[in-house]
């Protein structure tokens, strides 16, 4: 798969990720395959891709992977950045899809946690609590009650009133 994601076809591309999506949601144990073959890196790079077929399920896989207790090599593949910018599209899907890949990295371990909280993503996230789209502010709310769950007392204050 790794080197599949190489591959310049947008069809393919959206294929491979559509596959890792069910892969992780499915059979988390071959997680630690993903992670030695380089994929999360890989699919950190397709978030800048335009083709919302090949965006939608490499977001997906990334929230899946975060979602079985493999955190940190999520956060050390650089994800927030690409996640950051994605919070702006036009696509609710996709900002409802990273906020929910987010918040299982919200529920991470305390150091964890603050990696996400000093990525800056936070205020981003707050704006979303207000927003009219009721999927975007569950999202947003778990997001949030993730993060608050799982710091220690120094860090609360830069998840609720960011700088």
């Amino acid at each position: 798969m790794s080197q599949m994601l190489q591959i310049k076809n947008s069809d393919v591309l959206s294929d491979v990720c559509s596959g890792l999506s069910y892969i992780t949601d499915t059979t988390p144990t071959l997680n630690k395959y993903i992670f030695d073959a380089k994929i999360v890196q890989q699919l950190a790079k397709l978030l800048q891709s335009p083709n919302i077929r090949t965006l939608l399920p490499a977001v997906r896989t990334i929230g899946n992977i975060g979602s079985h207790d493999d955190i940190q090599g999520i956060l050390d593949s650089g994800i927030l950045e690409p996640i950051s910018h994605l919070l702006s599209s036009n696509k609710q899907y996709i900002k409802k899809e990273c906020l929910w890949a987010v918040s299982n990295l919200t529920a991470g371990t305390n150091d964890q946690v603050r990696t996400v909280v000093q990525s800056g993503i936070i205020p981003l996230v707050l704006e979303f609590m207000s927003n009219p789209k009721i999927e975007l502010r569950t999202e947003a709310t778990w997001l949030i009650s993730n993060a608050l769950t799982n710091i220690d007392i120094t860090t609360i204050d830069y998840v609720i009133i960011p700088s």
